[in-house]
């Protein structure tokens, strides 16, 4: 795991919403998830993970082929920080991480639109194979880490990075 910003959130108030926008995907090398369920939304485990560290934690889908909705913006207004995700598909990965860079990057724009009283912190959590060249350029997030693979140990270990104190 990479960590290329020296900010985290480790200064997030308690009353604060941490926001965290998840696609709506399977991971590379994850069918299903640790009980062999299917259909069952593998991020929530990162979710519950970030949950130890914030108690106030709206975790919010999007359908990269649909990008960014009226719904992700009414939740983006509630937000004190953001944590957008983008993950390695099992199929069709220049489409799809073509899609949930539109998608981080129009969320990225509208946090910024929203938070008129100051810079609101603005994490992207990168999973996947580093060597594809199907990775979209998302030279816009100051604050990005990545990971080479998406299970739930990682998502620990991501949450953890996240809310370490530099």
């Amino acid at each position: 795991m990479v960590r290329s910003s020296e900010r985290s959130l480790a200064s997030l108030a308690s009353a604060s919403t941490l926001l965290l926008f998840t696609p709506a995907i399977t991971p590379a090398g994850k069918a299903t998830n640790k009980s062999g369920e299917k259909n069952v939304d593998p991020f929530e485990t990162l979710g519950r993970a970030l949950s130890r560290y914030h108690k106030r934690i709206r975790h919010v889908p999007y359908v990269p082929k649909i990008g960014f909705t009226e719904t992700h913006e009414a939740f983006l207004g509630q937000a004190d920080a953001l944590v957008v995700v983008i993950c390695e598909p099992e199929h069709a990965k220049h489409e799809c991480l073509g899609n949930q860079g539109d998608f981080a990057g129009a969320a990225h724009e509208a946090m910024d639109n929203i938070s008129f009283s100051g810079h609101l912190p603005i994490f992207l959590v990168r999973c996947g194979d580093s060597k594809g060249n199907f990775w979209p350029d998302l030279t816009n997030f100051d604050n990005v880490m990545k990971c080479s693979t998406y299970d739930p140990e990682m998502a620990k270990q991501v949450a953890r990075k996240l809310f370490e104190a530099k």
